[in-house]
């Protein structure tokens, strides 16, 4: 399991594991200071009044940057980690009328056999490699989901295919140099 590690201003360093999804979103939607410590509290593991006796608010601060950041650059590490993305060619009109906030919980949910309760309590980086497998499993079942993931791949490629370049546009024929 991957775990981050804090250093505190006291040079004590502290080992975080991932926080589940519930703690994530505390911790992303808390709007006062009384919420923000209960969330970091909840992710170190730690009671409220310990925290803010060994924390400083300069730790709370470099915490709710840092580990968000953390979480994200692991993310990006893992393809499996990641929804598969890709931009629309025609935006489909959408209902804007109302919000739907769970609607990834129901989807890692039902993959998953699970209730949604549960799925709160995944570890955030189970929870979102659930949801990319659920969403991969989803779009392979139509013809307009396989296009999709087919455009999604091409979009999340950062490095050529040289191979495939060099026979599109001539110097090699079927992957051997022409003399």
């Amino acid at each position: 399991m991957k775990k981050y590690a804090f250093k505190l201003d006291n040079g004590n360093t502290i080992t975080v594991k991932p926080p589940t999804y519930r703690q994530f979103e505390c911790l992303r939607t808390a709007c006062t200071d009384g919420e923000i410590i209960r969330a970091v509290a909840d992710m170190a593991d730690y009671e409220v009044h310990e925290l803010t006796k060994v924390w400083t608010i300069d730790d709370i601060r470099r915490f709710i940057i840092e580990f968000p950041a953390w979480l994200n650059a692991v993310r990006n590490i893992d393809i499996n980690l990641k929804v598969p993305y890709a931009p629309e060619d025609e935006p489909q009109e959408r209902l804007e009328n109302f919000e739907i906030k769970t609607s990834d919980l129901k989807i890692v949910a039902d993959y998953a056999r699970i209730s949604i309760l549960d799925a709160e309590k995944l570890d955030l980086f189970q929870y979102w490699g659930l949801l990319h497998d659920a969403v991969v499993w989803n779009c392979r079942r139509s013809e307009s989901g396989r296009q999709y993931l087919e455009s999604a791949w091409v979009f999340c490629q950062d490095k050529p295919d040289r191979k495939k370049l060099r026979i599109f546009f001539g110097g090699e024929k079927h992957g051997k140099q022409e003399n």
